[in-house]
């Protein structure tokens, strides 16, 4: 099932993408106030990392159109995520004079 199986990698896709995008914006916000923000950094990319890569490695198995399909779902779950979530006045940089 040819459009069956690009859909459903698509709905992961954009699943894994949205918990790897979302947990990215958390690690950034918190960033700030952590101790050691370098381990911290490293540590929630491994987390995103590895979830991510598991789930669609569980979800798409050997199915090359799964993964093309959850691909495609990861972009377009980055491109909302961005859209939604993007640069606003309220961030760190504005504070020290980077954005104009």
């Amino acid at each position: 099932m040819f459009s069956g199986d690009i859909f459903m990698g698509a709905a992961v896709g954009i699943l894994a993408g949205a918990g790897y995008f979302g947990g990215l914006w958390w690690t950034v916000r918190r960033m700030p106030s952590c101790r050691h923000p370098g381990r911290f950094l490293f540590g929630s990319f491994l987390c995103r990392v590895l979830i991510a890569g598991g789930v669609l490695f569980m979800v798409a198995g050997r199915q090359p159109l799964i993964y093309a399909g959850a691909a495609l779902g990861f972009i377009a779950a980055r491109m909302a995520m961005t859209r939604f979530y993007g640069p606003d006045a309220s961030g760190p940089d504005v504070e020290r004079g980077v954005r104009q």
